[in-house]
């Protein structure tokens, strides 16, 4: 593996593009489950600790939410008045900043995993394939985060779809329909890669490199 390694740095440096067989949509789904369920560990023990000073912050909304509206209030989405006392509560921050750790553990994860000498996080070492570039040489830095950050995107656009919604219809409905096959655009391209894959250059391909893990390394 060492070899093709070394010939993928001289196809990088002609500028020669190699075709490669793509990983199959079976694998790419094993490789999904596993990661997931990894990630799905962390998060759930990211979720127990903040839960320790969160949950006071919630009782306390719905202390001061009662005092304010009164003891029958019926919270609406709709009440603007409602909707600013929830989102500048403490507990509202709390989740936010909770949310973003949990996707941040994933961006790590990730990135620390495509910059090894795996260059596939462990999902996809079980799956026996991996990410390399159109040149079929080790993974630049700026292609690893790159293509880490746009795999990433798809966790705004639901966000950014809503605030759309009433005023720009069209657009978010042309958003919805890109969420919806962002992560299984392989499934309609010619050469199985998705909309990330695309835009920065690399290939999920089958194979496996280098037996021993090594952490931002290439052997």
């Amino acid at each position: 593996m060492l070899d093709e390694l070394k010939a993928g740095v001289q196809n990088a440096q002609q500028n020669k593009v190699i075709n490669m067989p793509s990983a199959g949509p079976f694998s790419r789904w094993i490789a999904f489950a596993v990661d997931s369920f990894l990630l799905s560990v962390a998060r759930i023990l990211i979720a127990l600790v903040a839960l320790i000073p969160i949950e006071p912050m919630r009782l306390r909304l719905v202390s001061d939410a009662t005092a304010k509206f009164g003891p029958d209030i019926e919270l609406s989405l709709y009440d603007k008045e409602q909707l600013r006392f929830f989102l500048s509560s403490d507990f509202f921050i709390a989740v936010l900043w909770v949310s973003f750790a949990m996707v941040v553990v994933g961006v790590i994860y990730h990135y620390i995993m495509l910059s090894s000498s795996w260059q596939a996080t462990v999902g996809q070492r079980l799956a026996r394939i991996y990410v390399t570039n159109n040149y079929r040489a080790p993974l630049k830095q700026i292609e690893i985060c790159a293509r880490v950050l746009l795999s990433y995107a798809q966790w705004l656009m639901p966000a950014l779809i809503l605030s759309m919604w009433n005023s720009h219809t069209i657009i978010a409905l042309i958003l919805l329909l890109v969420l919806c096959f962002w992560s299984d655009t392989f499934l309609f391209t010619g050469q199985k890669l998705s909309i990330h894959d695309l835009l920065t250059g690399t290939v999920v391909t089958t194979g496996k490199l280098n037996a021993k893990f090594i952490l931002f390394k290439r052997q």
